[in-house]
């Protein structure tokens, strides 16, 4: 017979859909769990340093740098309709929200949980509602995204980001992360331009796809050290060093101390690697 739920087509799912954010412990203590209104903005003041997690299954997600200091999240849904349902918990210094749709299994709830708990792909499938997220995000959060099937887009300031998707392309335009990590999962393209933003001392950056386009746009104007990990040849006017089985390791851009970190894998041979500069 077929497979119709998700955690059936992809073993792993929930594990990958329900992994805790470096920081982020669940609390033994009553959660805060709220609803969040669809199609309203819900505005938080969160301290700089905190961690917003996102987790969905079928969720796209445009993240952009917000104009003050709130974090503002609208959530709306497919037309028509009326799941999932979107779910907030919030503890000290973490907010998690959670898409959560209808389980046909009462034994067997989803139900949204901060860190590594909870049950969120119980009976949704490939053609269940699409939730879909915009975000506007101050400089210093951290921000988390794990969705299986959606897009994930990202334009914020120096705020930490990581996205991750199973099926679908992610597309960031750096201003000034301290830290960008990226991974495209099973299916889906990523394309990232890197900006020559130097507010912080060290940046760092972890880009991944599996059977995708990786391209990458970087800047020239400051040191970076890279490790491009791919068993396929890279695509770039760079004279990158020889590699090491499928590693490279080396240093692009004028003399100086590294300002940038930069990692680029691609884990199988379905995966193509772009490195290309900023033209100014």
């Amino acid at each position: 017979m077929p497979c119709t739920h998700l955690q059936l087509m992809v073993p792993g799912l929930a594990a990958f859909l329900l992994a805790a954010p470096a920081g982020a412990q669940p609390s033994a203590k009553p959660l805060d769990r709220t609803e969040v209104a669809v199609g309203q903005p819900l505005k938080l003041n969160l301290r700089a340093g905190s961690i917003l997690n996102i987790k969905g299954v079928n969720a796209h997600l445009e993240l952009t740098r917000a104009a003050g200091s709130e974090t503002i999240v609208t959530a709306t849904l497919d037309a028509a309709a009326t799941e999932p349902r979107v779910e907030m918990i919030q503890e000290e210094g973490v907010v998690t929200i959670c898409t959560v749709y209808v389980s046909p299994n009462p034994k067997k709830p989803n139900e949204c949980r901060p860190g590594g708990k909870g049950r969120l792909t119980e009976g949704v499938k490939r053609n269940s509602p699409f939730a879909h997220f915009r975000i506007d995000i101050p400089d210093g959060l951290r921000f988390f995204a794990q969705v299986f099937e959606g897009n994930l887009k990202s334009e914020v300031g120096a705020s930490e980001v990581n996205l991750k998707t199973t099926i679908g392309d992610i597309s960031i335009v750096d201003n000034g992360s301290p830290r960008i990590d990226a991974d495209a999962g099973l299916k889906g393209n990523l394309t990232a331009l890197i900006s020559a933003d130097e507010r912080q001392a060290e940046r760092f950056v972890s880009l991944k796809v599996t059977a995708g386009d990786l391209k990458v746009t970087i800047p020239t104007t400051v040191p970076i050290s890279y490790t491009i990990i791919s068993d396929a040849s890279i695509n770039t006017p760079y004279p990158l060093e020889k590699p090491l089985g499928a590693m490279r390791m080396g240093k692009l851009g004028p003399a100086g101390a590294t300002r940038v970190f930069l990692s680029l894998t691609s884990s199988s041979l379905m995966g193509h690697i772009t490195l290309a500069p900023q033209r100014r």
